[in-house]
């Protein structure tokens, strides 16, 4: 929180001491409309810092030759080969704290070739680990396989500014041997790239074809964990954790459930605030060129519910609680348009619904969601269709179960609306 918006509130909570209360309430609006106009300010501002740089120390280096039939000569160069990789130009594809691509273009003897990584290249341990890129081609006259390598930090470094060696969520860089031999490293710290703000619209709630609220706020954020892989591959093992809030609003008439349940699963149906964890708990992909990913996740949920017992007009809210585990898979058509998808078994508990028990239940949901960032590199703009099923298992029956239709899009945070909007 910025030091002036935390000053606001804390001089907001000062006044309702210290004044009367017309004079106290006064102040305070004022106060907290100053706070609202920090916030959303600070929010809208694009917080570009420098993170680090990759510099193309030298414009050759040393080439090893092995073939398909074995490996005796992997840790050394081959004294019959003695040609050295004249390098043009280097790209790097920066994703989720890790080089995911990186492509060498350069000649070797008089042919054009291109090096590349067969893993993802942890960036912080550039200098102290032998990174190495491949380029393959068939020897005509043996009929052999042979395999050329270079090590990475031979040609090339990456120095983080102190203090700033965390994550980078998403980059391409491009090194130019001659004219642009470094290039910078930039993390965008503004609150907008930090949250994943979303606006969703239910179709069957705008039609009243099921009670699934009209329109929900949706707040997301990623934390890095391990975004290390596993194995020499394209595999990870806790990689991130994303938390989030969810608020949907209801109708007046669907808002609320009445005490006895005729359908236990309204409890999550109607639930206006959802708060999630959500833990990756390993990723595989095949190769670094394979459209898809498969993912095992965990998840817990935490549910808040309107209730209203017997015929009174009490109404309060009751919390449930629920720990899911599931599996899924992410598959890319391009690199701004895809769908997820996945399968999880969720195990629910409600300690406050009834007066003199405990409500549990289990349900299996499928959830899928199609979306589309309209710029790659900066995914701001974004727009989903998401689908979502659930359905009770043996301890429900086999009609408790509900179905949601939602059209969502990232969107700008307006605190409060612009003068003469």
């Amino acid at each position: 929180m910025k030091p002036k918006i935390f000053t606001a509130i804390v001089l907001c909570l000062l006044t309702s001491v210290l004044f009367s209360q017309e004079d106290s309430q006064k102040l305070s609006d004022s106060i907290v409309k100053i706070a609202i106009e920090k916030l959303e300010k600070n929010y809208e501002v694009t917080s570009n810092e420098v993170l680090g740089e990759f510099k193309l120390k030298k414009d050759s280096t040393d080439v090893i030759l092995e073939s398909d039939e074995g490996f005796l000569k992997s840790n050394m160069l081959d004294s019959s080969f003695t040609d050295r990789l004249k390098i043009k130009s280097v790209k790097i594809d920066i994703r989720e704290g890790v080089i995911f691509d990186i492509r060498v273009k350069g000649k070797l003897k008089n042919d054009s070739v291109v090096f590349t990584n067969t893993r993802p290249i942890n960036m912080q341990s550039l200098a102290n680990n032998d990174f190495e890129l491949e380029y393959r081609k068939k020897d005509l006259f043996s009929n052999k396989r042979n395999i050329y390598k270079v090590l990475l930090q031979d040609f090339l470094e990456y120095d983080y500014e102190n203090g700033e060696n965390y994550t980078v969520e998403k980059q391409l860089i491009e090194l130019i041997s001659g004219s642009e031999n470094d290039a910078k490293v930039y993390g965008n710290k503004g609150l907008k790239s930090v949250i994943d703000f979303r606006i969703y619209s239910d179709f069957l709630g705008l039609i009243n074809e099921s009670p699934n609220g009209i329109v929900s706020f949706e707040g997301n954020s990623t934390f890095y964990l391990n975004p290390f892989s596993l194995a020499k591959g394209y595999n990870y093992l806790f990689k991130k954790v994303q938390t989030g809030i969810n608020y949907s609003r209801f109708d007046n008439d669907d808002r609320t459930i009445s005490i006895p349940l005729t359908d236990t699963l309204s409890i999550i149906q109607k639930s206006f605030l959802n708060i999630h964890t959500e833990l990756d708990v390993f990723e595989l992909r095949v190769d670094k060129r394979f459209p898809y990913k498969f993912f095992v996740k965990a998840r817990g949920d935490l549910d808040i519910t309107e209730i209203n017992r017997d015929t009174t007009e009490n109404k309060s809210n009751v919390s449930t609680i629920s720990i899911g585990l599931g599996a899924g898979v992410q598959i890319e058509r391009f690199s701004n348009f895809g769908l997820n998808t996945a399968f999880y078994y969720n195990r629910y508990q409600n300690n406050n619904v009834f007066d003199d028990g405990i409500l549990n239940f289990n349900t299996i949901a499928l959830t899928g969601e199609v979306y589309f960032y309209s710029n790659k590199e900066d995914q701001q703009n974004a727009f989903f269709l998401r689908l979502n099923y659930e359905q009770g298992t043996r301890d429900l029956s086999s009609k408790a179960n509900f179905f949601t239709i939602q059209f969502g899009y990232k969107a700008q945070l307006n605190f409060q609306p612009k003068n003469g909007s």
